[in-house]
């Protein structure tokens, strides 16, 4: 299993109530995605409240078949089971599959990160061919402050 992590972890200023943040974050993948590789796309303080992710891909399966297929979602970073966020899906497995570069949209109600998690892709199918290239992502929420 490959896993690949972002190099971003500073929020980006948001205005309003002060409380509304966005933390952006990209991830070089380097070889063709296989199965059970994990995309550790945005690095997710504690104390967030998520509502929305945005994740813009390179078609990473070239159009072989089978199609990459994989799930969203979030997983503690320090690898602890069971904590809040710990594997929460945004999209379900086998559900994010990527035929072609595309940009994901997803809004869902708000799920509170009560420890330092990242959102995450981890491939269900990994294609019988691949391509490589620069993932971006982005989660939006509020800063609660609460774990």
């Amino acid at each position: 299993m490959t896993v690949y992590y972002t190099d971003r972890t500073v929020p980006v200023y948001t205005p309003g109530d002060g409380c509304a943040v966005v933390y952006p974050g990209r991830v070089a993948v380097s070889a063709a995605p296989a199965q059970d590789d994990e995309i550790r796309l945005v690095l997710i303080p504690a104390g967030t409240e998520v509502h929305r992710v945005v994740i813009k891909n390179p078609d990473l399966d070239s159009n072989g078949s089978p199609a990459l297929a994989a799930k969203i979602g979030f997983t503690p970073a320090d690898g602890t089971e069971g904590a809040s966020g710990d594997d929460t899906q945004v999209k379900t497995a086998g559900a994010w599959a990527q035929a072609a570069a595309t940009t994901t949209y997803e809004l869902f109600p708000p799920v509170q990160i009560d420890v330092d998690a990242y959102l995450n892709i981890v491939v269900t199918t990994g294609p019988g061919t691949g391509a490589t290239g620069t993932v971006y992502g982005k989660a939006e929420g509020r800063a609660t402050g609460r774990p």
